[in-house]
């Protein structure tokens, strides 16, 4: 009876511990588009259009995102633009 516990909690063990690595984790985030994918048409610049396009955060707005990466305020992103802009980090409470 002993015998069969062990090879039962043993089996057990194993099948919960593949499915725990066959599962995608869901705590990861998803990485920002490179500029080149924001980019649609190759200019060089990403527009409002352009940026309006890719999928952001619920809790975010794309014409302030947009306003935020713009600083020089052209109403274009540049590759430089994108690359250094450094999201504003959530108030802990």
């Amino acid at each position: 009876m002993l015998r069969k516990i062990s090879y039962l909690l043993s089996v057990s063990l194993v099948l919960c511990s593949m499915s725990a690595f066959s599962k995608p984790s869901t705590g990861e985030r998803p990485k920002p588009p490179t500029f080149s994918e924001m980019d649609a048409n190759g200019d060089g610049s990403v527009t409002f259009k352009e940026f309006s396009r890719i999928k952001l955060p619920a809790r975010l707005d794309a014409i302030s995102v947009f306003g935020q990466i713009d600083n020089d305020d052209d109403g274009h992103l540049s590759e430089q633009e994108v690359k250094s802009f450094r999201p504003p980090r959530p108030v802990r409470q």
